[in-house]
Formats: C-alpha cells, sequence, structure tokens
C-alpha cells in the first residue's frame, strides 16, 4: 500500500514520565515515525495516588497527533522501550471536532480560591455587652 491509500485517524496520547527535565525524546519519537504532532501538552506535576515503579511524584502530560495504524503500532513499540515513560496511553479520538476543543488543564497553583460567601447578613438589632456588674443586677432581679 502507499502512502496516497493510507488511512489516517487521529489519537491522544496520556503519559506519565519520572522527570520533566526532556519531554523531546517524544517529539524525536513522533518525528522518527514520520507522524503529525496537532497539539503537544505541556507537563503538569503531581502526586500519583499510588507508587508507579518506587516514583511517588511523577509528570503528566498529553499530546494529539495523526498517523496511519501501521505507524501507530511502531510508535507504540518505541514508547514501550522508554524507561523515562512510567505509563502510557494511547486512544483513538473519533469526532474531530473534538481534537480541537480539549478543556485547558489549570495547574493548581494558578486556581483562584473562592472567597466564602455568608448565607444571611448578621442582624444589627443586637443588645450591647454587659459589664459583669449589669450581669449581676439582671441575675439578681430574675431571682427575686
Amino acid at each position: 500500500m502507499d502512502d496516497s491509500e493510507r488511512q489516517v485517524f487521529d489519537y491522544e496520547a496520556s503519559f506519565i514520565l519520572k522527570d520533566e527535565e526532556d519531554a523531546s525524546f517524544l517529539a524525536a519519537i513522533f518525528a522518527k515515525n514520520k507522524t503529525e504532532i496537532i497539539n503537544f501538552g505541556t507537563l503538569i506535576k503531581m502526586n500519583a495516588a499510588y507508587q508507579i515503579k518506587k516514583q511517588k511524584l511523577v509528570f503528566f502530560g498529553t499530546t494529539t497527533f495523526s498517523s496511519d495504524p501501521e505507524t501507530l503500532e511502531k510508535i507504540l513499540g518505541d514508547l514501550r522501550l522508554q524507561p523515562k515513560i512510567l505509563r502510557f496511553m494511547v486512544r483513538r479520538i473519533k469526532n474531530k471536532a473534538l481534537r480541537e476543543t480539549r478543556m485547558p488543564v489549570v495547574s493548581r497553583e494558578k486556581r483562584e480560591r473562592k472567597k466564602p460567601t455568608l448565607l444571611k447578613p448578621a442582624s444589627k438589632n443586637f443588645e450591647a455587652v454587659l459589664t459583669n456588674e449589669a450581669l449581676q443586677e439582671k441575675i439578681d432581679e430574675i431571682l427575686k
């Protein structure tokens, strides 16, 4: 089958990496296999729920790319051989509109904290604070 007859599909790859020092090896894998990268997301530092290959602090990232199924098998083989990748998952995107309308990932540091709101305003009809002597007089009046 020549290049003009190949079916090309869109895929999304999610990665969990050991460190964020150099994620360019991912781009090199896609370039080596002549794959078109549509979107290469930034890595997010996160604590894993459990240790993955003795790593608790990991880096998560996603990328969207176009490839034919034959080339995808080569990419998956290259990804399996990378020791920097702790886990990865590749899924086919069936709806082309989804690949451009991904929700942006917001890190925890950039999220704004909501200020607490009062359910009802404080009542302004309150009695003045009583001193100890005035309180003692009230108690004596009640007990009489």
